[in-house]
């Protein structure tokens, strides 16, 4: 009972919140929610807009498990549309470090190209590969210019995997 009435709760905010103005909800990492989570978001997306138009935007995020677990999961809402994002690209790869990068004076191809190679096309992991060079002392960052260091990127620890990433 408790969780009926939160789910209506949320469903008499969203409706009451988007008639003064339009609303955006981001839901992010989904696949990593319970089945009765899942359920509660999609009861509140069909119940908002039953009653009539909504001005309410719900972007779910998700990795690709939520699909292969739950292929239909979006299908009774007929203004739902799945969107499957791709890796980027090896040259998209490359412009994603080179700007976030950009207060280097020298991007060494060689890291690069460890970087771009190791991400394998997730802008995330090539986030948290920086990220992590930063921390072991390969980049050096300043308040107007950020250095590479003359380091020997064979010797730089490159975990397989996101996880392994994270934790280091």
């Amino acid at each position: 009972q408790l969780r009926q009435q939160a789910i209506r709760h949320l469903i008499e905010f969203f409706r009451a919140a988007s008639t003064a103005s339009p609303v955006v909800v981001l839901l992010e990492d989904l696949q990593w929610a319970d089945e009765s989570s899942l359920d509660a978001v999609r009861t509140i997306l069909q119940q908002t807009g039953a009653q009539g138009p909504v001005r309410l935007l719900t972007v779910c995020a998700a990795r690709p498990g939520l699909v292969e677990r739950h292929p239909d999961w979006y299908a009774d809402l007929p203004w739902a549309s799945r969107l499957a994002l791709q890796p980027l690209s090896v040259g998209e790869s490359g412009r994603l470090v080179e700007a976030i990068l950009h207060k280097a004076d020298v991007l060494p191809d060689a890291l690069r190209g460890v970087i771009v190679q190791s991400a394998g096309g997730n802008p995330f992991y090539l986030e948290e590969l920086i990220k992590m060079h930063i921390e072991e002392g390969a980049i050096r960052i300043g308040p107007e210019r950020w250095e590479i260091m003359d380091t020997d990127l064979s010797a730089l620890r490159v975990p397989p995997t996101l996880n392994g990433i994270i934790q280091a």
